[in-house]
């Protein structure tokens, strides 16, 4: 993700704060449907550990996020994926999801340049990026709008 965010234009778009990634393992063999609580245990666990690092790193407490910023997934994944950062729902972007579904890898960064364009957030906002990858790499971002 970082390279598609990350230029030479010191005057527009995001400042990257911090990134955390954490990897889960045990998540990649787990069978969801005969361990559903052990993976629903580890799946949080990780997205809780990974968002408390990033608050740590930063200094920044969940109040202080403009947006967290999501994939484009259904709203009852979307609002655990919130209470897991500790970041209302409300904060949680969601028009792109009708507009472009889900785009894998790209919907963060959708989301991204949609808040800038539209004027969401402003100059000064933070926001959490925070997301679940292949093999269940659990990734934080804090990133603030220039």
């Amino acid at each position: 993700m970082l390279t598609c965010v990350i230029g030479a234009d010191l005057d527009r778009g995001y400042l990257v704060e911090n990134v955390e990634h954490i990897i889960e393992p045990e998540l990649s063999v787990l069978d969801p449907v005969q361990n559903t609580l052990r993976f629903i245990d580890l799946f949080a666990g990780r997205m809780t550990e990974v968002c408390a690092r990033s608050y740590a790193r930063t200094g920044r407490n969940p109040d202080e996020f403009a947006a967290l910023v999501l994939a484009n997934l259904v709203a009852p994944v979307l609002k655990n994926y919130a209470a897991v950062a500790r970041i209302p729902f409300r904060r949680v972007p969601t028009d792109n999801i009708a507009r472009f579904g889900h785009c894998f890898a790209y919907d963060q960064l959708i989301t991204l340049a949609t808040l800038a364009e539209c004027g969401a957030t402003r100059s000064g906002d933070v926001v959490h990026v925070l997301g679940a990858g292949a093999n269940y790499l659990f990734s934080s971002t804090v990133m603030r709008l220039l």
